[in-house]
C-alpha cells in the first residue's frame, strides 16, 4: 500500500501542523531530518484524502516565524522550477533538432531567434485539396462557396 493511500495521514499532517506552529526547535528538526522536500512534493499531489492540502498547511505552519525554514522551502521551490525548466528546454531542443532548426541566443539573455533549417522533407508531401469533412465535396462543385 502506498503511503499516500494511508488514511492516518489525514490525521497526522494536521496534528503536526498544530504542533509545529511557532515552535522553533520542532521547525529546526524538520530541516535537520530533510522532511521539507518530501512535504513539498506531497503538497503538489492530488489524492483522495486531500494530502496535498494538508502537506501545504504543514509547510505553512513550519515556516511560521522561522526564516530558516522559509528559505529552505524557497530553495526547494527554485530547484523544482529549474528542473522543470531544464526538462522543458530539453524537450524543446529535441523538437527543434527533429525539424532541423536551431536557436540563436540573443544578446540580452532572452530566448533568441529560431532559424529554420532544411524543409525539403515537406516537399515530398502531396498537396491535398480542401474538402468537406461531412460530404467529402471539394472545390470542384461550387468553387466560390465557403465550405
Amino acid at each position: 500500500e502506498l503511503f499516500t493511500e494511508l488514511k492516518a495521514l489525514t490525521f497526522v499532517l494536521p496534528a503536526l501542523s498544530g504542533l509545529t506552529k511557532g515552535h522553533k526547535s520542532t521547525q529546526q528538526i524538520a530541516i535537520d531530518q530533510n522532511v521539507l522536500k518530501g512535504l513539498y512534493q506531497l503538497s503538489g499531489m492530488s489524492t483522495e484524502y486531500r494530502l496535498g492540502n494538508f502537506a501545504e498547511g504543514l509547510l505553512e505552519s513550519l515556516s511560521l516565524n522561522n526564516q530558516n525554514v522559509t528559505n529552505v522551502i524557497e530553495n526547494i521551490r527554485n530547484e523544482e522550477i529549474e528542473k522543470k525548466k531544464e526538462k522543458s528546454d530539453a524537450a524543446r531542443k529535441r523538437v527543434l533538432d527533429k525539424l532541423q532548426m536551431q536557436v540563436n541566443s540573443s544578446e540580452n539573455g532572452g530566448i533568441g531567434k529560431i532559424t529554420a533549417g532544411n524543409f525539403d522533407f515537406f516537399e515530398d508531401l502531396e498537396e491535398e485539396e480542401f474538402c468537406c469533412k461531412v460530404c467529402r465535396e471539394g472545390y470542384t462543385y461550387l468553387p466560390d462557396e465557403v465550405l
